[in-house]
């Protein structure tokens, strides 16, 4: 028997698979009756056995190459790596690269296979952190020795407060219920007997409108006033400038996220005007007191009426 594939193989074709899926063999038995001549009776009956081809052969070629995952088995893999670069100088500049990559197979019935790599990179730089201006309290002046005026700060704001007094010194001083610290003194062209300037502060001011209560030395004239500042976190150490003359003035450096808080007094004259920050305060014709602030490096100077023992007293407020 000849078997028979349909021919070559197509152009393009190197390799044939053969699979029998499926293979008939068939055999009918055939029984003839003929004469014979030889017979008396002339009937002779002679059975035969033979066996033809078979009526149906089939040959089915049906080449497969497969990768499968099982039905009920399905393979995983994942890998999730989250690395952070970042370069910072805070509080004043911040500069960050995160790259998150991830690696995924998976392998399932019908989804044979998946891989998938996504990298999501971000470069940015964050606005450079300051103390920023809150508020400027009620103030107050005249003879007293126990002045006190108003002040509402916002949550948590550091509080400071600048008291002139004429002849006298400032003992203690409370922000509500709470202590004030004497960060720094300076005398009237530095001789106390003329006066002070002096100033306080505190961390963490509570919320709503509280009473600055101040005590001095004795009853002499004064004036106070307060400013608050946020996103403080450290208070530096006060510089100090005094004079005779008619233009206060105090150097002080800033920058890098810092603003400098400045006041001067004077004994007997006014101020009329103040330039080198943004001043937020002026008050008093005697034991006269001017406040400015500025977040730069600056040379703060304050104008009097006429010429006067003065003197000033600057902070730096260094942010979070």
């Amino acid at each position: 028997m000849t078997f028979t594939t349909g021919g070559p193989p197509p152009p393009g074709i190197t390799w044939q698979a053969l699979i029998f899926k499926q293979f008939g063999l068939a055999v009918d038995p055939q029984i003839k009756v003929q004469q014979n001549p030889d017979a008396a009776f002339n009937l002779s009956v002679t059975p035969t056995i033979g066996m033809r081809p078979p009526s149906k052969f089939r040959i089915h070629l049906a080449p497969m190459l497969a990768m499968s995952g099982g039905s009920e088995t399905a393979g995983e893999f994942d890998m999730a790596v989250s690395p952070r670069l970042g370069f910072g100088n805070a509080p004043s500049t911040a500069l960050t690269l995160g790259v998150t990559p991830m690696i995924s197979m998976n392998g399932q019935e019908k989804e044979r296979g998946m891989f998938a790599l996504i990298v999501s990179p971000s470069l940015g730089m964050t606005a450079a952190s300051n103390v920023v201006y809150d508020a400027t309290g009620a103030g107050a002046n005249g003879v007293s020795a126990a002045p006190s005026w108003a002040h509402v700060a916002t949550p948590g704001a550091y509080v400071l407060a600048l008291v002139t007094a004429a002849g006298a010194t400032v003992t203690s001083a409370k922000y509500g219920s709470s202590a004030m610290s004497i960060l720094g003194s300076i005398g009237l062209n530095n001789n106390p007997a003329n006066g002070t300037v002096t100033l306080l502060g505190l961390a963490n001011a509570p919320s709503g409108l509280t009473t600055i209560s101040v005590n001095l030395s004795g009853s002499h004239t004064f004036t106070a006033n307060s400013v608050s500042y946020t996103n403080v976190a450290t208070v530096g150490t006060p510089t100090t400038s005094y004079g005779s003359s008619a233009t206060p003035s105090l150097t002080a450096a800033g920058g890098g996220g810092k603003l400098i808080v400045c006041g001067f007094g004077a004994h007997t004259n006014a101020f009329s005007g103040s330039s080198g920050g943004t001043q937020r305060y002026t008050g008093g014709t005697t034991a006269s007191l001017l406040i400015a602030d500025s977040l730069p490096s600056t040379t703060f100077r304050g104008t009097l009426g006429a010429s006067d023992v003065w003197g000033g007293i600057a902070v730096a407020l260094n942010s979070h």
